[in-house]
């Protein structure tokens, strides 16, 4: 009769749980209260009969006439349809409606008996092993001159409780069962109602969805439904004035995105083309209208680019990398890459956007092979300079005044030329396995390699009385390169050292803040005015250029740190105040 889905079957098994429930609850709280009720009108019924009975008997309980007693309980059980005992106050039982008193044991341990002795009124209900069967007790005492003789228990089987509670009970199930067919009766009605003028929405929202934007509907109640009909009515005449506006808009981005330099690709979330602009096709060496809509593996042989688009597409993240690409020749180019995603925040596919850079990379290029160059030549004459000292030594000096002031510099000046070199060398290397991929990172305790780093500056520190403090969980672990970030730990630790004060202190700390492993090197020394700290990562750049040569320093320490960083797809970030002392902070996402 209705669809699986339609609203009726929505509300209406809805509407029948919330009666059902709603009943449920109600029935067990009624059934417990007049349970309640019942028992205690019960217990207090053979309570007055008890007492009753007892002030009958108290004469005959007081003379020990106990075939008497008996001859009266016996009437007065029949009469009330109860059993009666009666039961001294040591437990003996003298009396009983329906066994015989003197083979029964003693109920001085009854419940209801002990209950008794203590409030004046006991009651129980529990098997009883003279009659064979559940029973409910009720006790009381027979008080003659302020003394209690003896007590009056009155008892009726609990199967007579039981019977008249369950018949309360199927005269409740069989009214709730009655209240929940009319209640369904009227929801379904209901329901039915209304959802006659949801089906010609349906309808109606269809045509229009189809392009009938000249349809209208006419809903006259509800008041909800017809408000929403007049809406949706409104909506069709928005709508093709809506459709103008984005065709217009349309053609406004296809003409931006014909003129832009740069190389744009639009992505879905399966990884096919929507779109692209000139540049990329001319950059590319492909054809827009035949790549729309096919999968990147047909449309690009570059497996670095699909790679790139694909961990766009699997990434939260905006992305940047450089990237190789051949068409007619052999480009390098900037590749940025982020999500799009719709007004609800839902992802939709991906944005790319090529530089091209390969002018600016070949420069670089030469720039870092001139820097090896240079490195290179410079090691000859070191090599020279330190062997002619090591003669000197022996004994070639025959000033002995001059020959070791002499042999002082040229040692200086040897050693401070190999550290040079060792640094451009470094430096180089850095950035060229950085280029190629081929530094490896694995999964590393952060604190052995600091610990690493800190013992490597120990003595250093020593010799200006600095201490060196050390905070990294044990269980702190990131993939990384051990090596490598323990020299560029040192480059920073050396650094504090140089520039802090004797007696001071500097604070290596390693914590985990979200998705990032955050190392701080911190000192007290002289720091670094603000204009200054967009240029200490270049090479050779000194702040204080007199005071660094004193000092030892070659200028190529912090350009190490930052390409190390960066090796690790992190950053370096520097915050320093002068006279107060720098905070380095080496940034590298937790894989």
């Amino acid at each position: 009769m209705f669809a699986r889905k339609s609203i009726i079957w929505q509300i209406f098994p809805q509407y029948i749980l919330l009666i059902l429930i709603s009943l449920i609850i109600v029935t067990l709280y009624a059934t417990d209260a007049l349970k309640n009720i019942y028992l205690h009108r019960i217990r207090t019924d053979l309570k007055s009969r008890g007492r009753l009975i007892g002030r009958i008997l108290t004469s005959d309980i007081s003379a020990g006439e106990i075939n008497t007693i008996n001859r009266e309980i016996e009437a007065l059980a029949k009469e009330n349809d109860i059993r009666i005992s009666v039961i001294l106050t040591d437990g003996k039982v003298i009396a009983d409606s329906e066994e015989d008193y003197r083979f029964m044991e003693n109920h001085a341990d009854r419940p209801e008996i002990r209950e008794a002795f203590e409030t004046r009124v006991g009651s129980s209900i529990r098997y009883s092993v003279t009659l064979n069967k559940n029973m409910l007790y009720v006790a009381v005492p027979v008080i003659r001159n302020d003394e209690v003789i003896a007590f009056i228990r009155t008892s009726m089987p609990a199967a007579d409780l039981s019977h008249a509670l369950h018949e309360i009970y199927r005269k409740i199930a069989f009214t709730g069962i009655l209240v929940i067919f009319i209640a369904g009766m009227i929801g379904l009605g209901y329901t039915y109602f209304l959802n006659k003028p949801i089906q010609a929405i349906k309808l109606g929202a269809r045509r229009i969805g189809n392009g009938e934007l000249n349809h209208r509907l006419y809903i006259t109640k509800p008041i909800e439904l017809k408000n929403l009909a007049e809406s949706m009515n409104k909506m069709a005449d928005q709508l093709e004035e809506r459709i103008d506006i984005i065709t217009q808009q349309r053609n406004e981005l296809e003409a931006i995105l014909t003129s832009m330099v740069e190389a744009v690709l639009v992505v879905d979330t399966e990884e096919r083309i929507i779109r692209m602009n000139h540049a990329m096709s001319k950059l590319l060496d492909v054809n827009t209208k035949d790549a729309t809509g096919k999968d990147i593996q047909t449309v690009f042989r570059n497996i670095a680019l699909q790679r790139f688009i694909r961990e766009t597409l699997n990434s939260r993240k905006p992305r940047e990398e450089e990237l190789i690409v051949t068409s007619e020749t052999e480009r390098t180019v900037q590749a940025h890459g982020t999500l799009l995603k719709d007004a609800s925040e839902n992802t939709i596919g991906g944005l790319i956007v090529l530089n091209d850079i390969t002018r600016q990379k070949s420069l670089e290029d030469i720039r870092r092979q001139f820097v090896a160059n240079v490195s290179h030549e410079l090691k000859t004459p070191v090599t020279a300079i330190h062997g002619f000292v090591e003669t000197l030594r022996e004994g070639a000096i025959h000033d002995k005044k001059k020959a070791p002031e002499f042999l002082q510099i040229i040692m200086k000046h040897t050693d401070r030329l190999n550290t040079i070199i060792e640094d451009l060398l470094n430096l180089s290397r850095i950035e060229q396995d950085s280029e190629k991929g081929e530094i490896s990172l694995k999964v590393t305790s952060v604190r052995q390699v600091m610990q690493e780093a800190v013992s490597l500056c120990l003595n250093k520190a020593a010799e200006k009385n600095i201490e060196l403090t050390l905070q990294a969980k044990s269980g702190l672990k990131a993939k990384l390169n051990p090596p490598l970030l323990t020299q560029a730990v040192v480059n920073l630790i050396d650094n504090a050292i140089k520039y802090s004060p004797e007696g001071s202190s500097i604070s290596i700390q390693a914590l985990r803040q979200q998705d990032h492993l955050n190392i701080q090197v911190k000192d007290n020394g002289i720091g670094i005015p603000h204009t200054d700290i967009p240029r200490i990562f270049e090479r050779f750049y000194r702040v204080d250029k007199a005071r660094s040569r004193q000092l030892g320093g070659t200028g190529l320490g912090l350009s190490i740190v930052k390409h190390i960083i960066q090796a690790h797809g992190g950053t370096i970030t520097v915050d320093s105040q002068p006279g107060e002392g720098s905070t380095f902070t080496l940034s590298i996402t937790m894989i």
